[in-house]
């Protein structure tokens, strides 16, 4: 379950740190956008994304008889907490590289 999100925590840190290295951050800032708005944005577009593997997992694990004695529910929520810690620990990785093929490779 935990690699399921390898490459898909791989690819978010290496969006961040390519926004970052083309300065697209600092052009956006500059359209009046706040450092809020763009961190929500990633936000969204990461955790829709990876809201999508989070339940198809949860399909998998139920109804592969891997969990079959567990509430789907609940194993949808502990899916989309760990999607988020996942997301929030690439946002932290992300901020400690100015390069993205060497911030993927960490990530």
């Amino acid at each position: 379950m935990v690699l399921s999100w390898v490459y898909a925590s791989s690819m978010i840190v290496k969006s961040v740190v390519m926004e970052k290295e083309l300065r697209l951050k600092e052009v956006m800032r500059v359209m009046g956008l706040g450092n809020g708005v763009i961190w929500c944005g990633w936000f969204i577009d990461s955790f829709i994304i990876m809201s999508f593997s989070a339940s198809l997992l949860t399909l998998i694990l139920k109804y592969g008889k891997v969990i079959e004695n567990s509430d789907v529910t609940l194993i949808w929520i502990l899916m989309l907490s760990y999607t988020v810690a996942t997301i929030n620990f690439s946002f932290m990785v992300s901020t400690f590289f100015t390069r993205a093929n060497s911030a993927a490779a960490a990530g």
